[in-house]
């Protein structure tokens, strides 16, 4: 068994939340975790059949998902996807890229893996990312650049099998954009979803140290360590406003993407303030 439809990202844009809400329709099995297939060289090499497996326990459900947010960013994956299913659905969650970006360095900031200021580390993203080792971790600018991944996509499969929604529609319009969504699978769109209750993945580190030690190599390798130390060294509250000048030199650096992508989707990006 394989799946049928893909969410393959983007990365901070609420990929989770609707992997939840779309595991509580009947006629939808969602693997419950990231597989990372087609992106992680170790995990493409076991083939196949190990990939299989993931759907092992769908018990005839006629739309079959898994979402790896990584996909969608990772310049390989679109054609091995192609390769294995040439028919699948796709299903991109779009995000302003600005607010993801802002996103992208908090979760970074909490695991340990940045130290710099987001303005300091937007300005040297360009060289620290020249680093393959470092691309995927710093790439707050370069993964907003939406159209461009999308594109990759666009070499292997019609646009009719994709479809496109915007994150900020997910959470403000939850009900219309998740009909939209089962209409894509060629599902019954009145199924009444259940809320989510609000999960707190935000905060703020209580300790410097602590989230350096996060990001120490060997720590990120043991998973239940470094979430341990992610968890005693977050504390509530919001994380600071970006600094407004910042928010207008990013809103100008993605326009020009922004209204490639909104030509190309046949979507509108009000939402996303554009000088």
């Amino acid at each position: 068994m394989l799946p049928n439809f893909i969410i393959p990202g983007a990365q901070k844009s609420g990929t989770t939340a609707l992997r939840i809400y779309l595991a509580q329709h009947p006629d939808i099995y969602m693997v419950s975790k990231e597989i990372h297939f087609f992106d992680d060289e170790e995990n493409y090499r076991k083939g196949i059949e190990w990939y299989e497996k993931f759907f092992d326990d769908c018990k005839g459900e006629r739309a079959i998902g898994e979402k790896t947010p990584e996909y969608l960013y990772d310049e390989r994956v679109s054609e091995r996807i192609y390769k294995v299913l040439p028919n699948v659905k796709l299903i991109f969650v779009l995000r302003n890229p600005v607010d993801r970006a802002y996103s992208h360095y908090w979760h970074n900031v909490r695991s340990g893996l940045e130290t710099l200021s987001f303005e300091k580390a937007i300005e040297k993203e360009e060289e620290r990312t020249k680093n393959p080792e470092f691309k995927k971790i710093y790439s707050y600018k370069d993964r907003g650049k939406y159209i461009l991944q999308i594109k990759r996509y666009a070499n292997f499969f019609p646009k009719s099998n994709m479809l496109f929604v915007l994150a900020e529609d997910l959470k403000e319009d939850r009900k219309n954009t998740l009909k939209k969504i089962l209409k894509f699978l060629n599902l019954e769109p009145d199924f009444e979803f259940k809320d989510l209750k609000e999960k707190h993945v935000g905060g703020i580190p209580r300790s410097k140290f602590l989230a350096r030690l996060a990001g120490n190599e060997y720590i990120r390798k043991h998973r239940i360590l470094k979430d341990f130390i992610k968890r005693i060294n977050t504390k509530r509250g919001k994380i600071p406003p970006m600094k407004r000048n910042t928010r207008k030199y990013l809103e100008i650096y993605f326009e020009e993407y922004n209204r490639e992508l909104e030509k190309f989707a046949g979507i509108k990006l009000d939402k996303w303030p554009m000088k």
